[in-house]
């Protein structure tokens, strides 16, 4: 397991998730994560499906009054089909929590389809302006959809605007693109960069991604890496470290500097 007493967020976390898996509540959550990752400050969750934005059934209030915990809040692409100005009322509700960071997850999701392509397009548009509107940082979700969120967030976003490419698994052009574009746009690393299947992405993380770009990620309880203590069990927070390890060891530095690059970059991208 890795050490380190420089302190660290997770930028992207489902907890009620996590809750459900354990069947424990968030404060047993959060305790959970600091026994494997003392270091762990705080957790950026993120609140993006109708149930979790739900007034009455929603645990989002509950944990944002946590000293650990921020939040994020949109409609992710798997559930635009469910967006109308109801929701979207709901969604600028919750980003009126002082603790509230940024509007995300949202964005497109051409591997799965679950909402049609159209419909994806035109709410991850409606949710940038809204975060245009609040003057809000936003939080990308693209699978198999480099183009088209690349068009999206160039017709619908400032340059200057604060852009968080959360599990970013993608192709070295799309980097390139939104980084030269868009000044503060930063990518998400997950647990997934340990995977023997991410050659491409530890490669970009390793040579072509610089420090001052990433965040580490969790997105609890998916993705949960491989080695460092972590496989086989359910991904929570405190497994941002094992990210920011397998970081250190693709760039051949040491882990200290990671923690303490990606934590500037997290200041940057949510003022936390």
């Amino acid at each position: 397991r890795p050490e380190s007493e420089v302190l660290f967020v997770d930028t992207h976390a489902h907890l009620e998730y996590i809750a459900q898996k354990w069947r424990c509540d968030i404060t047993r959550v959060l305790e959970r994560v600091r026994e494997y990752a003392p270091n762990c400050e705080a957790v950026v969750a993120i609140f993006c499906d109708p149930g979790a934005l739900s007034p009455s059934l929603g645990s989002w209030r509950e944990q944002l009054a946590t000293d650990m915990v921020y939040g994020a809040f949109g409609m992710h692409p798997h559930n635009a089909k469910y967006y109308d100005e109801s929701m979207a009322q709901r969604i600028l509700q919750c980003l009126e929590h002082p603790k509230a960071v940024a509007l995300g997850e949202c964005g497109l999701d051409f591997h799965y389809n679950n909402s049609p392509r159209d419909v994806q397009e035109r709410v991850f548009a409606l949710q940038l302006n809204m975060a245009v509107a609040l003057e809000k940082p936003v939080v990308v979700h693209s699978r198999e959809a480099e183009q088209a969120t690349i068009r999206i967030l160039k017709d619908n976003l400032p340059a200057h605007w604060k852009i968080h490419v959360h599990c970013f698994n993608d192709s070295e052009e799309m980097y390139r693109e939104l980084s030269e574009h868009f000044e503060h746009c930063f990518f998400g690393i997950t647990g997934c960069i340990t995977f023997d299947s991410s050659r491409r992405l530890q490669q970009l993380v390793a040579s072509v991604i610089p420090l001052d770009r990433l965040l580490i990620e969790t997105d609890a309880p998916y993705m949960t890496p491989r080695g460092f203590g972590c496989r086989g069990k359910v991904s929570h927070p405190g497994f941002a470290l094992a990210v920011a390890a397998c970081i250190a060891q693709l760039r051949g530095c040491a882990l200290d500097e990671v923690l303490g690059a990606v934590r500037a970059n997290t200041t940057a991208m949510y003022g936390i």
